[in-house]
């Protein structure tokens, strides 16, 4: 399998005059883009590459949340040592 940019087989289609819009044309642009260029093809991840690539993800949305946290406490915190400060005052 081979990933190629749409954009490139579209125009490959409009220089050759195929600009119809059906499943069955689509396909055999796209065969025949793929015998003209012949993109290489994609190799396969390999079980231990998607699972770094999950524990990577993972780690990226928890340092984000944990931002967030500290961002939020750190407004509590302020918000709190306001109200205290009334009621102390007050």
């Amino acid at each position: 399998m081979a990933v190629v940019n749409s954009t490139w087989v579209r125009a490959s289609a409009k220089a050759t005059g195929e600009l119809a819009k059906t499943d069955a044309i689509d396909a055999r642009l796209v065969a025949e883009y793929a015998a003209r260029v012949q993109p290489e093809a994609l190799t396969p991840k390999d079980a231990q590459e998607i699972q770094l690539k999950a524990l990577a993800t993972r780690c990226e949305q928890l340092m984000e949340t944990c931002a967030a946290e500290f961002n939020r406490l750190g407004t509590v915190e302020a918000v709190c040592t306001l109200i205290f400060k009334s009621i102390l005052s007050g």
